[in-house]
């Protein structure tokens, strides 16, 4: 007797969305039409703008200015807090400044390690810049300005910079999406879309980032984290057919053929409205507990095809997880039900 086994797995793929880290929570009107950089100080926001040519402090809970200091060049952009003082950096004149937060009296002056220089943070007792073209971060030593370590950027306009604490946010205006990224390799983590279509500063409060959006002219307040998983977006109705034939060639007949058909479940991104199976088939479940429609055929005379056909009414979304690497685990962690369906033997 001859025997054909054919396995055929049926996956629903979901597209990536925008993430939920990034949602935004609170949004205020820019104090300016021109806003670049952008910091925190521990109690207020700082924003710079390059056409009033000031640096902006902003009270984070309503948005309003509080005062201001004369910017230290003629182009800030980006903003940083060192615990005492402010940095700034001047993308035009490719300098950077250590400015006195009370007065705006400039302390240092820097030449910036590349030609177009953005985004500024502050992290391991010095600062990171972003170039905006190169497509790299730059750790610099504060003594003379040079660059000591490079990491490219996550893609080819970055802008603003923030660090959480374990690791770096990076804005990109042009993909309009904000980076989560190991900082000594720059290998993203996780992307979610920028709150507007021209994120340009970058910081974080200890609880939330912050993004001043260029194009907007507005403030907003965004997730970096909550208890949610995933999230869904562009839900649609779908209806999928899944055609499987068999046809024999040469004199004889075959016997026997089993066609198995893995069976779409209702998931957090699907959710199965209707099944329909021709022919009519049983179910069985295998050792891992996926559930197959079981097609049987006898008897297939030699070019006569035999058909198996599933019809699937489904709403289908699109989801995008978020893994932070810290929330993890170990693989102590996995129960001990699951090591044992999974990794046994066979």
């Amino acid at each position: 007797m001859k025997r054909i086994m054919l396995f055929i797995s049926f996956l629903f793929f979901a597209g990536l969305v925008s993430a939920h880290p990034g949602k935004k929570v609170t949004t205020f009107p820019a104090p300016e039409a021109f806003c670049t950089g952008l910091t925190f100080d521990g109690a207020l926001l700082w924003v710079a703008d390059y056409k009033t040519d000031l640096l902006y402090s902003v009270n984070p809970q309503n948005g309003e200015v509080v005062r201001s200091i004369p910017a230290p060049g003629f182009w800030p952009a980006g903003l940083a807090w060192d615990g005492d003082y402010l940095w700034n950096i001047d993308s035009k004149q490719k300098k950077l400044f250590k400015v006195n937060p009370q007065t705006g009296t400039i302390l240092t002056v820097l030449p910036a390690p590349c030609s177009n220089p953005e985004g500024l943070v502050w992290f391991e007792e010095t600062l990171w810049i972003s170039d905006s073209r190169a497509n790299e971060i730059y750790k610099i030593d504060i003594q003379d300005g040079t660059a000591v370590h490079t990491i490219a950027a996550p893609a080819k306009s970055a802008h603003g910079l923030a660090f959480d604490g374990q690791y770096f946010w990076c804005a990109d205006r042009n993909m309009d999406e904000i980076y989560m990224l190991e900082p000594e390799s720059g290998e993203v983590i996780i992307v979610s879309d920028a709150p507007g279509p021209y994120a340009r500063g970058l910081t974080w409060d200890g609880e939330f980032l912050w993004s001043i959006d260029y194009e907007t002219d507005q403030l907003y307040k965004v997730v970096r984290q909550d208890k949610d998983l995933y999230r869904l977006e562009n839900k649609r109705h779908a209806r999928v057919t899944l055609t499987h034939q068999i046809k024999g060639y040469g004199l004889g007949e075959i016997n026997k053929a089993d066609v198995f058909f893995a069976l779409p479940q209702d998931l957090p991104q699907q959710k199965i409205i209707n099944l329909d199976l021709e022919p009519n088939a049983d179910t069985v479940t295998d050792i891992w507990k996926q559930e197959f429609a079981r097609f049987t055929f006898s008897d297939i005379a030699s070019g006569t095809p035999a058909e198996s056909k599933m019809v699937v009414e489904t709403e289908i979304s699109g989801i995008h997880y978020y893994i932070f690497p810290d929330q993890v685990g170990t693989l102590d962690d996995i129960p001990a039900e699951i090591l044992d369906l999974y990794t046994r033997d066979g």
